[in-house]
């Protein structure tokens, strides 16, 4: 456990629209189950619990007969990280494009040199990576890389 004053920043691109929230959203869609279980630690303190999501709609009628456990928590992993990347791009990004700047005093935007940031800090105790749940949607953003289309 840490004390320290963490700060996640987004550059939100001023090209980015209402309209490309679903392009977002297929991006996601887009990235390999191992690619994304490979971050679910990372994000596992604020991401839903990967042990409670229900895969089966999610599966393919060979993956039924060829399920292995490691394959199973693979995709259950991934489909978290799926929801949370869905989630923070709703909270981050969607919110911001519609106005609606519902503060929680963990999260600002910031408009300077006529760039939006989106910018999460908090001064708290830490057992994960990300202080609130806001850096961690910001931090994910980033690490998936979703917005380089709109720079």
């Amino acid at each position: 456990m840490s004390k320290e004053f963490k700060v996640q920043v987004l550059n939100i691109p001023d090209t980015l629209t209402v309209e490309d929230i679903p392009i977002l959203y297929e991006e996601i869609n887009n990235y390999g189950d191992n690619f994304l279980s490979l971050m679910y630690d990372s994000f596992k303190f604020y991401a839903p619990k990967a042990e409670e999501i229900d895969i089966s709609d999610f599966l393919s009628e060979e993956d039924l007969f060829d399920m292995s456990e490691e394959m199973e928590s693979t995709k259950r992993k991934a489909m978290a990280i799926r929801m949370f990347a869905k989630t923070s791009i709703d909270n981050i990004l969607l919110t911001h494009l519609l106005g609606e700047h519902n503060s929680t005093g963990e999260l600002a935007y910031i408009v300077h040199d006529k760039k939006t940031m989106a910018i999460s800090a908090a001064s708290a105790y830490s057992y994960g990576s990300d202080a609130t749940c806001s850096a961690s949607y910001i931090r994910l953003i980033k690490c998936l890389k979703i917005l380089r289309r709109f720079q």
